[in-house]
This record gives C-alpha cells, sequence and structure tokens, in this order.
C-alpha cells in the first residue's frame, strides 16, 4: 500500500507541463495555460516581439503597430474608371481620389459609386484645403440642386447625405447662369480658384470622389 502512495505522489510531482508548439490558429483551443501565437501553441508567459504581437492581431501602444495597420489600409483609386491623370489623397482620415477625366456630372457620380462612394463632399475648410492641394484642378464634387425652386441659392444638397454646414460658393454663385432660377445649372464643381460654381449638369469636368 504505501508502494502505491508513493508512486501517485511521484507522479504528481513530476507530470510533465502540457505540450507546447502544437500548430493552431487563432481562436483554436491550446491546452491549460497556453494561447495560440503565430501559428503554435505558447505558453502564456511566452515574451513576443512586436512582429508576432502584429501576426496575432494583439494592439500596442507603443510599438508603432497603429501606423503599420494604417498603411494596411491606404487611400487607393483602385477600382475608379478613369483614362486621365488619377491620384488619391487622404483628408482627415477620409479618403478622396479624383481623376482629370472630362465627363457630365451623373457619368463622375457614376464612377464614383462603383468606385465605392460619392463625388465628393466638403464639409469643412480643412477639407477643402486638403483635396485643393492634392488637385488643384476643375473637378465636380457632390453637391448638387433640387429641381423646381424659386432661387438659384435654394435646394442644394450633398449627393451622399451629410447636411450642409459649409459652402464655398464664387461671389455672385450659385446663379443658374443669369441669376434667375430657371433649371438651368444644378451641380456644382470646385474651379482652378479654388471656388465653388455651379453649371449644367451636362457640362465635362474632371472629378473628386469621397
Amino acid at each position: 500500500m504505501r508502494g502505491v502512495v508513493l508512486g501517485i505522489l511521484l507522479a504528481a510531482c513530476y507530470a510533465p507541463d502540457p505540450q507546447s508548439g502544437i500548430p493552431c490558429a487563432p481562436g483554436n483551443l491550446c491546452p491549460e495555460g497556453q494561447r495560440c501565437r503565430t501559428g503554435v501553441c505558447q505558453p502564456d508567459g511566452t515574451v513576443i516581439d512586436d512582429a508576432q504581437k502584429l501576426a496575432d492581431g494583439q494592439a500596442t501602444q507603443d510599438s508603432g503597430l497603429a501606423d503599420a495597420r494604417a498603411d494596411a489600409t491606404a487611400c487607393s483609386f483602385a477600382g475608379l474608371t478613369c483614362a486621365g491623370s488619377i491620384g488619391s489623397t487622404r483628408c482627415n482620415s477620409l479618403c478622396f481620389v479624383f481623376c482629370s477625366d472630362g465627363v457630365t456630372e451623373p457619368s463622375a457620380e457614376a464612377r464614383c459609386q462603383a468606385w465605392g462612394g460619392h463625388l465628393a463632399s466638403i464639409l469643412s475648410q480643412a477639407d477643402e484645403d486638403c483635396l485643393n492641394n492634392a488637385h488643384p484642378d476643375a473637378a465636380w464634387i457632390g453637391h448638387v440642386q433640387a429641381s423646381v425652386l424659386l432661387s438659384p441659392a435654394a435646394g442644394w444638397s450633398w449627393i451622399a447625405g451629410q447636411p450642409v454646414t459649409y459652402t464655398n460658393w464664387s461671389t455672385g454663385q450659385p446663379d443658374d447662369g443669369d441669376g434667375i432660377e430657371n433649371g438651368a445649372e444644378q451641380c456644382a464643381y470646385k474651379s482652378t480658384t479654388n471656388v465653388w460654381l455651379d453649371a449644367p449638369c451636362t457640362t465635362v469636368n474632371g472629378f473628386a470622389c469621397r
């Protein structure tokens, strides 16, 4: 009897740790006291470097990994149909892309939607400055006027639906061409002088998407 008890005690004292190094994937169960890191089960106390943390999807505040993830989601014009010059920029955490193709406003909006956005809404001076610095050429923006209105200045809205809290109309604009509202100029574009003008939607311009 004494030998049996001694054997049990020795087994308890010298039982090996659960096996580490077992292949795994994030979310898989590892033996107790281990976690799945870089594709294998490792003890919780294992020290891992930043590259491992990034692969593991763990956030760090002091290693610049957040910047690495931001780069992975950089602003891209991929998917935008444009036969002319094309570019992109990030303004206040938002992605703007632009194209120099001369197209009508409805065609420009269709291309922006195919890219995944709309013609650009410009909601602040900061947006305006950032977009103008990146793309100083004339471009359709997503500011349009409803039909059947009594004033050239009435009824303007953003295609994407944001409230109109900022405008940058040139002096005397919008004017519907002659200062009398007759539905002639229902679309807006930013000019090469960095102010907005209204124009017939069938005019051709480059365009900016957001």
